[in-house]
C-alpha cells in the first residue's frame, strides 16, 4: 500500500498511517532544529515526536484543515475568529520557545483543528521579538488572495489579541512585505497592501 505524501519543497513528508507522519530531512541543521524544538514543545500547539532516526522524525499526525485553506475561504466573521485563534497560538508558542520565532510563516505550516491552530513546521527558527513574528505572519496574510475585507478583519483581530498596535508593527511589516513580494515576484502597488497600509497601519 502506498503512502500519502504532503507538499514540501525541502523535505520528504509522508503519512505513514492515519496517526503518524514521517518527515525525512536533506539538511542536518534543519533536522536538529526541528527535533530540538518539537522535543521542547512536546505536543504544545505542535505534533508530538514518536520516533527519530539519523535523518527523519516520526511525529503525531494532526488532522484538520490547512490554515491557508481556511483563510482563503473566510468571510469577515470567520477571519476575525482565525486572527484571534492564530494570535493565541503565537503568543503561547513564543513564551514556550524562549523568544525564538519561526522563519517561514507560510500558512501551510499551520493546521486548524477543533478550534485550535497548531504549527507543524519548526525546521528554521531565529531569535526575535513577538512583533517580528507577527510582521512575518501579516505579510503572508496581506499577499494571499483572500477577500480584502476579510484580510482587514483578520489583521485587526490578530493584532488586538496580541495587544500590538498597527503603528508599532508598521516598520517591521514593511520590511517583511517588501522581502516577500520580491520573492513571489509581486508588485506591491498592484496588491492589497497600499489600501491596508493606509486604512490600518498608517491610520491617524
Amino acid at each position: 500500500m502506498g503512502f500519502t505524501s504532503f507538499n514540501s519543497r525541502k523535505n520528504e513528508v509522508i503519512l505513514k498511517d492515519e496517526n503518524i507522519v514521517v518527515k525525512s530531512f536533506k539538511d542536518t541543521e534543519r533536522f536538529q532544529t526541528e527535533f530540538q524544538t518539537l522535543t521542547l514543545l512536546d505536543g504544545f500547539y505542535s505534533p508530538r515526536i514518536l520516533k527519530t532516526g539519523i535523518d527523519f522524525i516520526e511525529m503525531q499526525y494532526i488532522p484538520g484543515d490547512l490554515l491557508l485553506d481556511k483563510y482563503l475561504s473566510a468571510d469577515k466573521e470567520q477571519a476575525i475568529r482565525l486572527g484571534h485563534i492564530l494570535a493565541s497560538t503565537v503568543k503561547n508558542l513564543y513564551v514556550r520557545l524562549g523568544q525564538k520565532i519561526p522563519f517561514d510563516e507560510n500558512f501551510r505550516n499551520y493546521i486548524f483543528f477543533q478550534d485550535i491552530i497548531f504549527r507543524v513546521d519548526f525546521e528554521e527558527t531565529q531569535e526575535g521579538k513577538i512583533e517580528d513574528w507577527a510582521a512575518k505572519i501579516l505579510s503572508f496574510a496581506i499577499l494571499y488572495d483572500a477577500e480584502i475585507q476579510a484580510k482587514a478583519e483578520f489583521i485587526n483581530s490578530f493584532l488586538k489579541t496580541l495587544k500590538i498596535s498597527p503603528k508599532e508593527i508598521y516598520s517591521r511589516l514593511n520590511r517583511e512585505i517588501i522581502f516577500l513580494s520580491d520573492r513571489w515576484g509581486k508588485v506591491l502597488d498592484q496588491t492589497d497592501y497600499p489600501y491596508l497600509e493606509k486604512t490600518i497601519f498608517m491610520k491617524e
